[in-house]
């Protein structure tokens, strides 16, 4: 497979760099690799798009499943922040402006939700590493609600950024421009919709 996807800056690694950082597990014990263990096949089936993988997907515990040996990639994940025990550590890596919009749209289609509560879109951004989401709100500039759940019952609290409104309209119009092959069809569809 294309193991050197992540080395240059493109609309396809920007994009598969934000699932990694989300959704993506990271092993360097035994043999390197990143894995993908989602719902989601049609996901599954973009991310073997992208890294040219040329076997076909597995069900590992009733979902598909995805694992992508390289030491190569693992390098280049921990050079860019992307670590073993990601979650609580992650830290917004260096992706240039003009790419930063598929690398929100793969953080999105990773760890967000897309609705439209009483017909007004709504997109949310949930995660374990404050450090990560303070980033890419201030990434992302616009009005948003920041605020942790959990802080009471949990020992890491999760955080949540919530576009509503206006900003979630610019914010989907801005992700989903050039975005053919590189979205989830259901949360662009339910972005459609709530139009």
């Amino acid at each position: 497979f294309n193991e050197k996807l992540l080395d240059t800056w493109t609309k396809e690694s920007a994009y598969a760099l934000g699932w990694a950082i989300t959704d993506g597990n990271v092993m360097d014990v035994g043999s390197p690799k990143l894995s993908f263990h989602l719902k989601d096949i049609e996901a599954i089936e973009t991310l073997r798009r992208l890294f040219r993988h040329p076997k076909p997907i597995i069900q590992y515990n009733g979902y598909p499943y995805l694992g992508l040996q390289s030491r190569h990639l693992v390098e280049r994940l921990k050079a860019l922040g992307v670590t073993p025990a990601k979650s609580f550590t992650t830290k917004m890596p260096p992706v240039p402006a003009k790419f930063v919009s598929h690398f929100i749209r793969g953080v999105i289609d990773g760890d967000g939700t897309i609705d439209s509560p009483g017909g007004r879109l709504r997109v949310t951004i949930h995660g374990a590493s404050c450090d990560f989401l303070t980033g890419l709100r201030f990434l992302i500039g616009l009005p948003v609600s920041f605020f942790a759940i959990g802080t009471k019952t949990r020992k890491h609290p999760l955080w949540r950024l919530v576009y509503s409104k206006k900003a979630a309209i610019q914010l989907c119009g801005w992700i989903y421009q050039d975005s053919e092959g590189l979205r989830l069809s259901r949360k662009y569809e339910r972005y459609l919709a709530a139009l």
